[in-house]
């Protein structure tokens, strides 16, 4: 097989949130996202405390619409590959049928209550099929994805709410 038969796409994005590092950290659990992430919903498969920890997974259909250039809704299998609570690390691989992404979320403290996260995505195709996501839109809806994850989250850090998104806006 060609190595470069399939494609792949990077994007990055990040944010400042005044909160501690860890309660942003603790955050970055299906359990917890619950309490920040507008419709969220998540179907547990393996973990041992029941929140996230290395090599929980777990799995949600709304990034189905970021991966696919359609709006066919397909599971997305998230598995925790590094779970660094005393550095504020986090990577999860996000397994689809035909595409495969790598998500790795930092920290940086910037003072004791402002604290820079960043995210990076990096998303290859595995199979023929998963290039056809690899449309003009692909980086735009990648980077909207993490936009509205941090803003979610730097809205729940910051006034203990949820935040709402209207289709209808």
């Amino acid at each position: 097989m060609n190595h470069n038969n399939f494609k792949r796409e990077h994007e990055s994005f990040s944010l400042t949130i005044n909160a501690s590092a860890e309660k942003i950290f603790s955050l970055a659990c299906p359990f917890e996202e619950l309490k920040w992430i507008n419709e969220w919903a998540y179907a547990m498969v393996y973990s041992y405390s029941g929140k996230n920890e290395n090599n929980c997974i777990f799995a949600e259909t709304m990034s189905s619409p970021v991966f696919a250039s359609t709006e066919k809704t397909e599971p997305t299998f998230w598995v925790t590959t590094l779970y660094d609570s005393e550095n504020y690390i986090i990577h999860w691989l996000l397994v689809r049928n035909s595409t495969v992404t790598k998500l790795e979320v930092t920290q940086k403290a910037i003072s004791p209550e402002g604290i820079v996260v960043a995210w990076d995505m990096t998303i290859t195709a595995i199979k023929e099929e998963g290039n056809s996501c690899f449309d003009a839109g692909l980086k735009n809806r990648m980077k909207l994805m993490m936009t509205l994850i941090g803003q979610s989250l730097k809205h729940y850090c910051e006034t203990g709410t949820k935040l709402i998104f209207s289709n209808n806006q």
